[in-house]
């Protein structure tokens, strides 16, 4: 899309120094909204494009926070009435032309394994490495303080911790390894990244501390810039995350928004798809239910956040509907009926 000679024209005026000042004279406020339209225009569909122009646009509306523009701007095929905006539009009207450029940069064009989440790792033949081996993203593993021994375990209830699987040996003290051979990076292949998203069931605060102690014995692990600790399931107050250390990320809720301090501290942003959809994989999904979807995804990706939703039909029919979706990381327990299906199938339709 070529922005129209006439919107061109719009705003080179209104950047014209020497025009500034007979304009002022002859109009009251700002029309912020004509100038979002013009600039909108002036872009066109060129994400790249929209992004270096975005950041320079929004520094000349801050500098033209005075009266400037007449009552309404006639744009190709139709005519617009503007309202002045506050200082709160202000704020909404730059995060509106900054948030196109993070919504385009958040969904994956081709997936990969990348962009696969190992739900229950645990319980696959060959915790950790089998979805490793695979270059998993995202790998979930259940962590249970018992408080018997004061030992964290990977279980997902008191009567796992029988097994005697510790956190530790499964998972901490291999990854350790790993990051050491792989010289300070989780994967060889140094484009390539991990989550190690920790499902605590037991209470948050005792928990995390525990996990903490153990994990500052691995400065590999907790230094190492490709891997993610991230944790989920019992969680403390989103208020508190700022105590916790730099090397320790939180999930949040598509549902529940947060502070920008939480935020700072939120790696992933998930739901549960059974909250929006009671689609099964098996016919077509209703409209209303693929809207509020949308709507979900579009306001996480606004924020700056990957996503990844669970409890989603887990074959085929499902991880189409994921990547149509948009969804970052895909939830499935079959790891490598996923990876044989993305080698193939992976690249999203716009």
């Amino acid at each position: 899309m070529q922005p129209s000679d006439d919107a061109c024209r719009r705003i080179d005026v209104l950047m014209a120094p020497d025009r500034k000042k007979k304009i002022k004279k002859k109009v009251g406020t700002v029309r912020w909204m004509a100038i979002v339209a013009t600039f909108r225009e002036r872009v066109g569909n060129n994400s790249v494009k929209m992004l270096q122009f975005s950041f320079n646009f929004s520094l000349f509306v801050y500098t033209i926070s005075q009266p400037l523009y007449p009552w309404y701007i006639k744009i190709p095929a139709k005519s617009i009435l503007l309202k002045p905006l506050d200082n709160i539009g202000m704020k909404n009207l730059l995060l509106f032309l900054l948030f196109p450029c993070t919504h385009v940069f958040a969904q994956p064009a081709v997936y990969t394994t990348a962009n696969a989440h190992s739900h229950n790792d645990y319980q696959q033949s060959a915790p950790l490495f089998s979805a490793y081996n695979l270059q998993y993203g995202s790998i979930e593993v259940d962590v249970y303080l018992s408080l018997t021994d004061n030992e964290l375990y990977v279980a997902h209830t008191i009567k796992d911790v029988a097994q005697n699987r510790t956190f530790e040996s499964l998972y901490l003290s291999p990854l350790a390894d790993i990051i050491q051979k792989n010289e300070g990076k989780v994967y060889a292949d140094t484009s390539r990244k991990l989550i190690l998203m920790l499902d605590l069931k037991t209470e948050a605060v005792t928990t995390i501390n525990k996990l903490i102690d153990l994990l500052m014995k691995y400065p590999a692990v907790t230094r190492c810039s490709s891997l993610t600790i991230l944790v989920t399931g019992s969680k403390p107050n989103p208020a508190t995350y700022n105590s916790y250390p730099s090397f320790l990320w939180f999930d949040g809720l598509l549902s529940v928004n947060y502070s920008k301090e939480a935020l700072s501290h939120t790696a992933l942003l998930g739901e549960n798809f059974i909250n929006y959809s009671k689609w099964n994989g098996h016919e077509e999904m209703l409209a209303n239910e693929w809207e509020r979807l949308k709507k979900a995804l579009d306001k996480g990706h606004a924020l700056g956040k990957k996503i990844r939703l669970w409890n989603t039909p887990d074959f085929i029919e499902g991880w189409i509907k994921l990547i149509e979706l948009g969804v970052d990381y895909i939830n499935t327990d079959s790891i490598k009926a996923l990876a044989e299906f993305l080698k193939t199938n992976g690249v999203r339709k716009s």
